[in-house]
């Protein structure tokens, strides 16, 4: 039987009497993209949080490639490189895009600036944006392009696992169809193991082989992109076509 690059076992999490996760119990097998959907405080982001150990599951845990992380800082863990797509972008107001794009890899002295800045020429070439962005400062992009400078630097380690926190959030569908696309093509190329956090039903159907509706921190429903219109269950039904009436309201 094959690991799944990404387990999670028993997930509980509460923040004094209140319980965000209770028993959340997930697998994705490498090179597999899982969506997870569910409404404003059902626990998507600290799920995202419990698995990069942002903050500690109270009981449960996390494998990764097998190895149990639970307690192990990001930074020192064995394994699979990992990227991160943040929701804001979260690039440094003061760097050059091209500097945003090479950050890690200049932190970690893996590489002299020249050879950075040629990294993040490569990925701004990824992502669909031309080599004069790279001198520009993120303050003079479009939040499009702010989005697509933070998918290159998401992937600028070749990373085997990558996480994307509402990767279309705040973008008109024009740009959000791009991103998707992008999103898609970047992670077949990549052949990276995925789980993105989205309210987006046409990102989280273009983007997921699978997809996972949270609700009251537990797992309402999990199975294949395609079969989420067919669910049969009243809840996924209601969230995916915003219907004012129904069990989530």
């Amino acid at each position: 039987m094959t690991t799944p690059t990404i387990k999670l076992e028993s997930i509980e999490k509460s923040f004094g009497s209140k319980t965000v996760l209770s028993g959340i119990n997930l697998e994705v097998p490498k090179g597999q993209s899982l969506v997870i959907i569910g409404g404003s405080g059902t626990g998507k982001s600290v799920l995202l949080k419990c698995i990069l150990n942002i903050i500690t599951p109270d009981k449960g845990r996390v494998f990764i490639a097998g190895q149990d992380v639970t307690k192990i800082p990001l930074h020192r863990r064995m394994g699979p490189k990992f990227g991160m797509l943040f929701q804001g972008g979260a690039l440094f107001d003061s760097l050059k895009v091209w500097e945003n794009i090479s950050f890690a890899q200049l932190q970690a002295g893996d590489i002299g600036r020249e050879q950075a800045r040629e990294l993040a020429l490569e990925k701004l070439h990824d992502v669909g944006l031309s080599a004069e962005v790279s001198d520009l400062f993120p303050v003079e992009l479009s939040g499009g392009m702010q989005k697509r400078v933070g998918l290159a630097r998401a992937i600028a380690n070749n990373p085997e696992v990558i996480f994307f926190d509402e990767p279309t959030s705040g973008l008109d569908p024009i740009m959000s169809g791009l991103i998707n696309k992008l999103i898609r093509k970047i992670v077949d190329n990549l052949g990276a193991t995925t789980i993105t956090i989205t309210h987006d039903m046409t990102s989280a159907q273009y983007i997921g082989d699978e997809i996972a509706m949270l609700h009251k921190g537990a797992v309402l429903w999990k199975g294949p992109s395609s079969n989420v219109k067919q669910s049969n269950n009243a809840y996924v039904d209601q969230f995916i076509n915003g219907y004012a009436d129904g069990p989530l309201t």
